[in-house]
């Protein structure tokens, strides 16, 4: 993907918070993340691309790579201090979707949702409301 066309998701509004630009020119790699704010990508110094590059032929042409952000995943407990409240929820479609216990994910049964998997769904919108949500670590192992 060249530069330019990351230039035309931005005018499109297609480009997602925190979504991650790696930029190639000739032997060097450098890195932004994109602020919805600002529009713009920046870099771990809280320095705009447009500050780096100047803006012409050969930044337009450079080869760069987009990559999407991970959603969060947040785990959902009845009870703060019940190790056997969080919900979970069977893959299979079933009246008994869902039930209580650990947090360690077995076979299809998971314990892991999404911000968007909570909002459009009435019983993970009320545990989320009444109950504990807890972020998932990125470095968290099952």
């Amino acid at each position: 993907m060249k530069m330019i066309d990351v230039l035309s998701l931005m005018a499109e509004g297609k480009i997602k918070k925190d979504t991650k630009l790696i930029v190639y020119d000739g032997s060097e790699e450098y890195s932004y993340r994109y602020s919805e704010i600002c529009c713009t990508f920046f870099d771990e110094y809280s320095s705009r691309i447009e500050c780096a590059f100047d803006i012409d032929e050969d930044f337009l042409n450079l080869e760069v790579e987009l990559i999407e952000p991970i959603p969060k995943e947040y785990q959902l407990r009845l009870y703060e201090d019940d190790d056997l409240s969080y919900v979970v929820r069977s893959s299979y479609n079933s009246d008994f979707n869902y039930d209580l216990g650990s947090k360690m994910e077995l076979c299809e049964f998971t314990t892991k949702f999404t911000q968007e998997e909570i909002d459009n769904d009435k019983f993970l919108r009320f545990v989320e409301k009444y109950g504990v949500k807890e972020e998932v670590e990125d470095n968290e192992i099952d």
